[in-house]
């Protein structure tokens, strides 16, 4: 098991998270839209445990080269919000 960080932001309110999350070993060599999944099913139930998180995915990009990954979508909270984002995923310490 591996530690990834993710670096998110909040294009509405500019706020900035980072967190960092388990994930398998082999993680990055996914698909982007993979990489992405597996981190918002994390947000769903350690970030926002007592409300449930969707999101619509705009573009995921992959740098295999630094081990980056890049998604822009819309995270749909259960509430009724609507946050779009811009996430940056790498391995920990990246």
């Amino acid at each position: 098991m591996a530690t990834y960080t993710a670096r998110i932001s909040d294009a509405t309110s500019g706020a900035e998270a980072t967190y960092r999350f388990p994930g398998d070993d082999d993680l990055f060599t996914h698909s982007p839209a993979t990489i992405t999944r597996h981190f918002m099913e994390y947000v769903d139930h350690a970030v926002f445990p007592r409300q449930h998180v969707d999101y619509e995915l705009n573009a995921t990009f992959k740098d295999d080269q630094h081990g980056v990954v890049t998604a822009i979508g819309l995270l749909k909270f259960e509430s009724g919000l609507r946050a779009p984002f811009m996430l940056m995923l790498s391995a920990d310490g990246g």
